[in-house]
C-alpha cells in the first residue's frame, strides 16, 4: 500500500504475493500483531525492512511491535511525498490528465483551495487549526 510517510503504522506485505493471501496489512503502532506458521506448514523466513533476518520452523511464532522511538532518518532537503507519489506512479498519464495536456498541480493544506473547490469542507489541522 502507499503510506504516507507522516502516518505511524507497522506495514505488513507478503514476500509472495502469489500465494493465497497477497494483501498488505497495516496495523496502529499500538497495536501488536503474532504471527504463527502452521504445523503443517514448511519453514518460514523472516525478512525485515528487506533483509533475511531468520527462519521459522512449523509451529514457530513471532511477535511484532513498534519501538518505543522513532528512527532518526537524514533528510537531504524538503520532501514532497504526494509530487515524488505522482511522478513515479505516473500519475500525471491518467487519461483526463493527458487530454488536459498539463498535470493537475497539487496543492498544500496550508493554501486556500481552488476555486472549484471551494465546496468542500477541509477538517481542522493538526493541533484543531483551521486550514486556509
Amino acid at each position: 500500500p502507499v503510506v504516507s510517510p507522516r502516518a505511524d503504522a507497522l506495514v505488513f506485505t507478503p514476500v509472495a504475493p502469489h500465494m493465497a493471501f497477497d494483501r498488505s496489512v497495516v496495523a496502529a503502532p499500538d497495536e501488536p500483531v503474532a504471527l504463527r506458521v502452521l504445523d503443517r506448514s514448511g519453514q518460514a523466513a523472516v525478512s525485515i525492512d528487506g533483509q533475511l533476518r531468520g527462519v521459522l520452523d512449523p509451529g514457530d511464532w513471532i511477535g511484532v511491535y513498534a519501538a518505543p522511538r522513532r528512527l532518526r532518518a537524514v533528510r537531504l532537503g524538503p520532501t514532497d511525498f504526494y509530487g515524488r507519489l505522482r511522478d513515479r506512479m505516473n500519475l500525471t498519464d491518467a487519461p483526463a490528465a493527458v487530454a488536459d495536456g498539463t498535470p493537475a498541480p497539487l496543492w498544500p493544506v496550508t493554501t486556500p483551495p481552488p476555486g472549484d473547490l471551494t465546496h468542500l469542507a477541509l477538517p481542522p489541522g493538526p493541533g484543531g487549526a483551521e486550514p486556509c
